[in-house]
């Protein structure tokens, strides 16, 4: 895949924003006002560029900063809820699924 400096540094840009705010709520439209690339261009380009979806870097993102929230004593069910999840037992599932353990796993008490 070619993509322009500027192509790059856009992706790189949005990346660094997506890192920079794990809680955030990005809808594709503003990635693409963002970027200055198509739906279909931001997607392919991000992952070619990054070797991961633009979903998957999210989802991984959010899960470390629950990580800091956990190890920093915040409860489980006040870390879902920051992190947008309606219930504990959906952030459960999605962080055993990117991190591969439980949320208990990583609190301040163990």
């Amino acid at each position: 895949m070619n993509l322009t400096k500027e192509e790059c540094r856009q992706l790189h840009l949005l990346r660094e924003m997506l890192a920079n705010n794990p809680t955030g709520r990005h809808d594709t439209k503003d990635l693409i006002k963002f970027t200055g690339m198509g739906s279909t261009k931001l997607n392919n380009s991000f992952r070619f560029l990054f070797q991961v979806s633009i979903g998957e870097f999210k989802a991984h993102q959010a899960m470390c900063y629950a990580d800091k929230l956990l190890q920093s004593g915040v409860r489980i069910k006040e870390v879902a809820l920051r992190l947008g999840y309606s219930n504990t037992s959906s952030f459960t599932r999605a962080y055993h699924r990117i991190k591969g353990a439980v949320p208990s796993d990583c609190t301040a008490q163990k």
